[in-house]
């Protein structure tokens, strides 16, 4: 089996067919557009995620009363009441994994959202979407560097 070159694939600049171009779009303005999106959210979903880690938050329990599951996951949702009764929430999302009719220890943090304590998985999800919307848009910028230096070297060398 022989491996096709990458320089063949990139051999026609600039596409010449509207699938070119819709894919050209695609990687270089609607993906790093989502990136950024994810990016410009990534400072306030890590504070609220760290501070649940750390334990930060106002302590109290979380009592599940419904569970609706989609297409992309589960959304649980329940009421809250903090410990010495300063604050009760009602019909609050959850970050945690519990079941209906369960009564957990939460933490109600500033933005309103409650979480498991030592809750991990969130931390780590919010630091890998960053990390890699960080990586992808270095590297549409990286083949936007190498697709276009090479093209502007030749046109400098051919002109009188």
């Amino acid at each position: 089996m022989r491996l096709r070159s990458v320089r063949g694939r990139f051999r026609r600049w600039p596409p010449t067919t509207g699938v070119g171009w819709a894919r050209l779009a695609l990687f270089l303005v609607v993906i790093p557009a989502v990136c950024l999106y994810v990016l410009a959210g990534a400072p306030s979903a890590y504070r609220a995620a760290s501070a649940a880690y750390h334990g930060e938050g106002t302590p109290g329990l979380f009592t599940a009363t419904t569970k609706q599951c989609g297409r992309y996951g589960c959304r649980l949702s329940g009421d809250f009441a903090a410990d010495g009764g300063t604050a009760r929430r009602q019909d609050v999302e959850f970050n945690g994994r519990v079941d209906v009719g369960d009564t957990v220890p939460a933490l109600l943090e500033a933005n309103g959202e409650v979480y498991a304590p030592d809750d991990r998985g969130e931390l780590t999800s919010v630091m890998l979407r960053s990390a890699l919307s960080v990586l992808y848009l270095l590297g549409a910028l990286g083949w936007v560097t190498v697709a276009l230096l090479p093209r502007r070297r030749r046109a400098e060398r051919s002109a009188p």
